[in-house]
């Protein structure tokens, strides 16, 4: 009997695990066709994928830069929420789950927010260049610029809207 009992253990561990990973992937690849819609609404007066299809390295660094900027900042909070499924079904604590998941969403509009917010105060304080119309004739040099700047400021700030995504948690 106790052999049965550590075999259904270990199979529902590993079904647990499963739907973490599950979890991640799609909490992941939501949050990344986010920020790729941010990014389109940002250059709206450009055809971004025609280019990226076309090969223009330019775009695919600044794409790349802001889908690894969005994940960099929710990671924390992420991970936290794939983890949070074993309590839930083990110990029965759907209400953390629940405001886990309340957190993700979140982190994931402050993330959107604050990219957002990082391309348009770059943008603002080069008057006199159009860093979106540059990287959009191929200039990987301003790609990588903005792009680096875009992800180094998300790195500093992502501890930050995980405090900020616990604070309003707790309260609920």
């Amino acid at each position: 009997m106790g052999d049965l009992l550590d075999i259904t253990a270990y199979v529902s561990e590993v079904l647990v695990a499963l739907l973490q990973l599950f979890l991640g992937f799609l909490f992941s690849i939501s949050a990344i066709s986010a920020g790729i819609s941010l990014l389109d609404k940002l250059t709206k007066d450009h055809e971004e994928w025609e280019l990226i299809k076309k090969g223009k390295t330019s775009v695919g660094i600044l794409y790349g830069a802001v889908v690894l900027s969005l994940i960099v900042i929710i990671e924390p909070v992420l991970v936290a929420t794939v983890l949070s499924v074993h309590s839930a079904i083990f110990q029965g604590m759907w209400i953390t789950f629940a405001l886990d998941l309340l957190a993700l969403l979140i982190a994931t509009l402050v993330a959107i927010f604050s990219i957002y917010t990082i391309l348009r105060v770059i943008n603002s304080m080069t008057a006199d260049v159009d860093e979106f119309g540059e990287i959009m004739q191929g200039n990987n040099a301003m790609a990588i610029l903005i792009g680096s700047m875009v992800f180094g400021v998300s790195f500093v700030i992502r501890i930050s809207i995980m405090y900020l995504v616990t604070a309003l948690t707790s309260v609920v």
